[in-house]
């Protein structure tokens, strides 16, 4: 053999162990290092000592009111806020209660959660926490995310060096702080664009999913594993905790109801119904209702102010044990007429 190749066989175990080495080793470390921070612009909040804590991901954020929860209780209105941020999840909680636990030891916390939490498939940065991602070894990431999501694997690691140097990724603002954390959006959903085909914006012809919770479906994996223990270890540090799946547009399921995106929807329903029969956690799907209409809906998942503010009576008489509710208004509405 050459004497340059007989050298550059026996060399290339070591350069090969050396760049693993010189890559891994830092990354270990700083995936050893990472301090969840995702629920910290809403941290103020639970120095009101609050009885009822509202969490999870944006259906619980700009669903449910804490005025009109406090209203239905006869409490004062800040035993009751809203710690729910855009994409939440179990996980980000269990951070908070490590910082806060007499806290949630007294609460209520009652936690929405979405299909793209347990679908390993879905891992744009949206969908796939860094509170998650920081669970996993360095090998289970790579073999996660490499080679067609590294941008969600490369946002992580800059998250990590932004708090190492102390850089603010999204300034906290007080923005929420008259409404104890609750996000109000208006207007109404496009019902004629549901009605020329809701599928067709989830769903390519080759029956390709594109909606980014449902994207490679696999709900039997990592992110079912990671949140079984994430609300196993909840629930003995809070006062009570409550787990529910939020409405979707009554038009927009009509619309998918014979498409792979219901059947995935059900399947993710069926396994946390479970999950929570399981942990003896009170768990209620609240996936459609007749006092939710088209008008109360700013898009396919989630409802606007109007609609949350009956949304969040809905919730608050399903956990609570009060009267059922009748009518598709909210108390606000109710007394103006």
């Amino acid at each position: 053999m050459n004497p340059y190749k007989q050298w550059v066989t026996k060399k290339i175990p070591f350069i090969v162990l050396s760049i693993a080495l010189i890559t891994l080793v830092p990354l270990h470390l700083l995936n050893r290092s990472y301090q969840d921070a995702s629920l910290s612009g809403k941290e103020y909040l639970l120095q009101k000592n609050p009885r009822i804590i509202f969490a999870g991901d944006s259906r619980a954020e700009r669903q449910l009111n804490p005025a009109v929860a406090a209203r239905l209780l006869h409490i004062p209105k800040d035993d009751v806020v809203n710690i729910a941020v855009t994409a939440g999840d179990p996980l980000m909680i269990e951070s908070l209660i490590d910082r806060y636990p007499q806290q949630f030891s007294r609460a209520t916390v009652i936690v929405c959660m979405s299909a793209n939490q347990i679908n390993d498939g879905a891992k744009w940065k949206k969908y796939f926490s860094t509170a998650m991602i920081a669970r996993l070894n360095i090998f289970e990431q790579i073999s996660m995310f490499l080679p067609f999501d590294f941008r969600t694997w490369k946002n992580y690691y800059r998250s990590i060096l932004y708090q190492l140097f102390g850089i603010e990724e999204e300034p906290h603002t007080d923005e929420f702080v008259e409404t104890n954390g609750f996000y109000a959006v208006t207007g109404e959903i496009n019902v004629k664009l549901l009605e020329d085909g809701a599928g067709g914006a989830d769903v390519k012809q080759t029956k390709k999913i594109i909606h980014p919770w449902y994207v490679d479906y696999h709900s039997s994996g990592k992110k079912q594993q990671l949140l079984r223990q994430s609300l196993q270890a909840i629930v003995p540090r809070v006062g009570r905790l409550i787990v529910f799946t939020g409405p979707f547009d009554p038009s927009y399921l009509r619309a998918i109801r014979h498409s792979p995106l219901y059947e995935y929807e059900m399947d993710f329903e069926a396994k946390l119904s479970a999950l929570c029969r399981e942990l003896h956690i009170p768990f209620e799907n609240f996936l459609e209702h007749p006092l939710l209409l088209d008008k109360h809906f700013y898009d396919s998942a989630h409802l606007n102010v109007e609609g949350a503010d009956i949304f969040t009576e809905i919730v608050i008489r399903e956990f609570f044990d009060l009267p059922e509710q009748t009518t598709g208004q909210s108390p606000d509405v109710a007394k103006k007429h």
